[in-house]
Order: structure tokens, then sequence, then C-alpha cells
């Protein structure tokens, strides 16, 4: 498995395209953090709430660039055949996907962290430099939301492998990675209102993960451990049947 996991981390990391995504997907969030810093009108009204809703929300579009290279990484492995010699050195179909999904967890944990701490800090020290008196505090939820950042993009990253192990096509898996939170969920809530369904949300697992970004949990009906757990439940499901279903067909 060790060597495996080394082989999956080399390809991983050895693609300009990934390294690209990734690089976009922090300075996305450091940019956005760093300019409300800088051009905030009243910076000594920020508190430490408002800075990590600043972070938490921003680092949504972080975390759709998280999933995107996690489907790409195997879709593409698909697209060009360069699953076969894989295969052909590991016949283990479940080692090898099993030591993909570790190294694409790994990552989107390790990005999670540096994109929620790094633009947290960044922005402590730009907005207390004008005046703010900002920190981190397990009270109001900001130490929760650099914490969650991580947490949720581990899920992600998982969720566009999913995704991407189960549809074996590059456009379909990022598509599918990019609108379930932007359209499919939506829609589903839509319909489960008009069914007079009490509390849509709480069947939404996407939105449910995003808990774990917003200083202020209740807003989610399940909470931010609660609705964690259900999105992690959700996306390892759909990782198992990817996983499964590929056992049996041919690449």
């Amino acid at each position: 498995m060790g060597n495996v996991i080394r082989s999956e981390w080399l390809k991983l990391r050895t693609i300009p395209l990934h390294l690209i995504l990734w690089g976009i997907a922090g300075g996305f969030v450091l940019v956005i953090t760093l300019l409300v810093a800088m051009l905030n009108g009243q910076p000594e009204t920020f508190d430490n709430a408002d800075l990590a809703s600043l972070v938490g929300g921003t680092s949504v579009v972080a975390g759709l660039l998280v999933s995107v290279v996690s489907a790409l990484a195997i879709t593409s492995e698909f697209a060009h055949n360069t699953i076969r010699p894989t295969l052909a050195a590991t016949p283990s179909r479940m080692t090898v996907f099993s030591a993909k999904a570790i190294v694409l967890a790994v990552v989107g944990a390790v990005i999670g962290f540096v994109i929620g701490a790094g633009s947290y800090l960044v922005g402590v020290i730009v907005f207390n430099i004008r005046g703010a008196s900002i920190g981190l505090s397990g009270s109001d939820g900001s130490l929760a939301v650099v914490l969650g950042i991580p947490v949720l993009f581990t899920i992600l990253a998982l969720f566009g492998y999913a995704l991407g192990l189960l549809l074996r096509n590059s456009p379909a898996a990022v598509a599918t990675a990019i609108l379930w939170p932007l359209l499919v969920e939506t829609v589903i809530a839509g319909v489960l209102s008009v069914a007079d369904v009490d509390e849509p949300e709480l069947f939404l697992p996407y939105q449910s993960g995003l808990g774990l970004i917003s200083p202020d949990s209740s807003e989610f009906g399940h909470g931010r451990v609660t609705g964690a757990l259900f999105f992690a439940v959700v996306v390892l499901a759909l990782l198992g049947l990817a996983m499964v279903t590929n056992r049996r067909r041919d690449v």
C-alpha cells in the first residue's frame, strides 16, 4: 500500500493543471480576504466572527476547485489509459482506488488548512493594523471555522473523486461536482418544499456540510458536527458504490 500511495502522490503532483487549480483556490480566498481587509470602510467594527464568515464563505469556491481536481485525477487516467499500467502493476483494484482516495483526502485536508489558517491570519494582521481587534476564539465560532475548512475540503476531495470514479468521464464528473451544490440541491429543496416537507434542508448533504465553515452553526438544521457527519456518510457511501462498481468494469 505504501508504494501505491507514493505512486499516486507522484502522479497527482506532477500534473500542472492540478497545481494551477490548487493555486487558484488558495489565491481566491486570500485575495478576497486581503481586499476586504484593506478596503473596508469601518475596520474597527469587524470582529472574529465577521472574519471567519468571510474566509469560510469564500472557501466554498475553493472547495469546488478541490472537488474538480479530485474528479480529474481519476477521470484523466481512464481517458488517457494511464490506469492500465497502474492496474497491471497492482492487480488489486481496491488497493489502487483506496490509495488514491487516501492521497486526495490528505491533500484536501492540507490545502484546506493552508487556505483557512493562512487567509484568516492575513485578515487578522491587516484588520488589526487598521484598528480592529481580531483574534481567534472557540466561543464565537472563529476557531471552529478555521478547523472546519480542512475537514470540509477532505470531504469535498472524496466527493469529487467518487463522482469521477463512478462516471469515468471528465466533463460529466466536473459538471456534477460544480452543479450539485449550485443547482441540484436547490431543485431538491424546492421539490421538498412543494411537497410540504418540513425543514427540507435537513435532507441536503452538501448544504449540511457547509455548517463546518459558518461561525453560527444554528443556521444549519443538523448543526456543525452532525451536518458534517451526514455529508461524510453520503460521500463515503457514494465512494463505496463507485469502488465496488469499478471492481467488475473493464478499464
